[in-house]
């Protein structure tokens, strides 16, 4: 399917950037160990957890991946992605200062695009929640568009908070926390896939589709068996065309 393929061309991508030592979108630091479908391991956003070390401190990047998302407060899909979010920000050991969650998707509406970010940037600029809500009603400083977007995020989350009333303080930290990725890997002459054919290129000596196939094979293994990887547990034959 299309969303499981997407999700399979995601997954590789986070994998080799382990394989090379680079560094995580959002937490800017080298990826240490990767968890497909964690669920098990209590996360609800489970499609993959990143976990990035930088002198000694780790943080975790939650990634919920969907091939196509609508920023609507009547979205199904959009609802339970909230939801999932909203969990995992409330466990005691999410740490809002460090860890993220990324909606990942490849097909979205651009005004969605513009009003995530907006909105993601405006949290993090703040340094409180009366300041984030003012620049969110300032009409020179936030589009209608992101106003609207950002009460659908508020509206699934008090549906996720059994219908109660979340403060100003918690839909602040919350927006700190969820952070959109765009990924555009639908096509082998996406401008994404022919980056990541470079950067296998300067990093392989093999052609680089077949190492990217390969890999996304054993994405899908990974997957399958919800495992937690990390650069020792890399099958011998991957780690040869690194070589």
């Amino acid at each position: 399917s299309g969303g499981g393929n997407f999700e399979r061309h995601v997954q590789t991508v986070f994998a080799l950037t382990l394989l090379i030592d680079g560094f995580s979108p959002i937490l800017n630091v080298p990826i240490q160990k990767l968890s497909f479908q964690a669920k098990y391991l209590g996360f609800a956003v489970d499609d993959l957890v990143v976990t990035a070390t930088k002198a000694g401190q780790s943080a975790k990047l939650l990634c919920q991946i969907k091939h196509d998302l609508t920023i609507s407060a009547k979205n199904k899909t959009f609802q339970e992605v909230i939801a999932a979010a909203w969990n995992d920000f409330n466990q005691v050991d999410f740490r809002d200062t460090i860890d993220r969650i990324a909606l990942i998707t490849g097909i979205i509406a651009k005004d969605s695009v513009h009003a995530l970010h907006q909105i993601h940037r405006h949290a993090v600029n703040s340094s409180s929640e009366e300041e984030f809500i003012r620049r969110m009603e300032i009409a020179s400083f936030t589009a209608e568009s992101s106003r609207k977007k950002y009460a659908a995020i508020k509206s699934c989350v008090e549906a996720a908070n059994d219908d109660k009333q979340v403060s100003d303080r918690e839909m602040w930290h919350f927006c700190r926390c969820l952070v959109l990725l765009v990924f555009d890997l639908s096509f082998k002459e996406s401008v994404n896939r022919t980056l990541i054919r470079s950067l296998i290129q300067s990093n392989s000596e093999q052609d680089a589709e077949l190492v990217w196939s390969r890999l996304a094979e054993q994405c899908g293994e990974w997957d399958q068996e919800a495992v937690v990887v990390t650069r020792d547990r890399i099958p011998n034959d991957i780690m040869k065309l690194f070589g």
